[in-house]
C-alpha cells in the first residue's frame, strides 16, 4: 500500500514537472517570438513636418486630474509648464495646493523635485516618468519608422527596449493616441481627444499590466 503511494505520488511529481517545464516552454516560445504589431503595414519614410505637429510648442497648461492607483483615488491639477531654461515640470497638487509630486525633464534627465510617501514607490514612480514622458516626447528624436495603414500613421521611436507610437491621421493633423511598447508588448495606451493650447485637451492612460489610471481635462485659462 505504502508503495503504491509513493507509485502514485511520483507518477504526480513527474506530470508536475512536465506541465512546468511545457508552461516554461510556451512562456519562452511566446515572448522570443512576440512581434512588433505594426510592423505589417507599409513603411514610409520619416519627415520632420510630422514630428513638429506631434510635438507642438507649448508654455503652460493645467489639467484637471484624476490618478487611480493602489486602490486609491487622488484628484486635483496637474500643471504643465516649460521653463525659460526649456526643462518641463509636471507639477500634481490637491485642492488645497498641496503637491502630490512635482517632477522635472530635460531632454535625457528626469528629475524627482518632491513626491509623497504613498507614491514613492520604484515601479510607480517609472510609469509616470514613461505616461507623462510620453506626453512631452521625452528622449524622442526623430522618428525611426512610420508605418501606414492607410488610415492612421504610426510614428515609432526607440529606445533601449521600449518603442514609443504616436498614431495620427494620415495627414498628421491630429493626435488620436500614444502607446509604449517593452520588448514588442503594449504596456501604456494614451487616447487623445480634441485640441486646446497645440494640446490633446483630453487624456486618457490606461495600463495593460495592472489597474493604474489617469485621466486628464484642460481647464480653460
Amino acid at each position: 500500500m505504502a508503495f503504491n503511494q509513493v507509485n502514485i505520488n511520483f507518477n504526480q511529481l513527474l506530470q508536475a514537472n512536465k506541465l512546468c517545464l511545457f508552461l516554461i516552454f510556451t512562456l519562452f516560445v511566446s515572448c522570443s517570438s512576440a512581434k512588433f504589431p505594426y510592423s505589417y503595414y507599409k513603411q514610409m519614410v520619416p519627415n520632420n513636418t510630422c514630428h513638429n505637429k506631434i510635438f507642438p510648442n507649448f508654455d503652460f497648461i493645467v489639467f484637471n486630474t484624476n490618478i487611480e492607483i493602489l486602490n486609491k483615488n487622488l484628484s486635483g491639477l496637474l500643471l504643465l509648464k516649460k521653463m525659460p531654461d526649456s526643462t518641463i515640470r509636471f507639477v500634481f497638487t490637491n485642492e488645497f495646493g498641496n503637491s502630490y509630486f512635482d517632477f522635472q525633464f530635460t531632454q535625457n534627465q528626469f528629475k524627482i523635485i518632491s513626491i509623497i510617501d504613498y507614491l514613492d514607490k520604484k515601479p510607480v514612480i517609472n510609469q509616470l516618468k514613461t505616461d507623462l514622458g510620453l506626453l512631452i516626447g521625452y528622449q524622442n528624436s526623430n522618428p525611426i519608422k512610420i508605418f501606414n495603414n492607410n488610415s492612421k500613421l504610426y510614428h515609432t521611436y526607440e529606445y533601449n527596449h521600449f518603442k514609443n507610437v504616436y498614431i495620427t491621421d494620415t495627414l498628421c493633423e491630429q493626435l488620436l493616441s500614444l502607446e509604449c511598447f517593452n520588448k514588442n508588448k503594449k504596456q501604456t495606451e494614451i487616447k487623445c481627444f480634441g485640441t486646446k493650447n497645440n494640446f490633446p485637451d483630453s487624456l486618457f492612460i490606461t495600463h495593460m499590466n495592472y489597474h493604474f489610471n489617469l485621466s486628464l481635462k484642460q481647464i480653460v485659462q
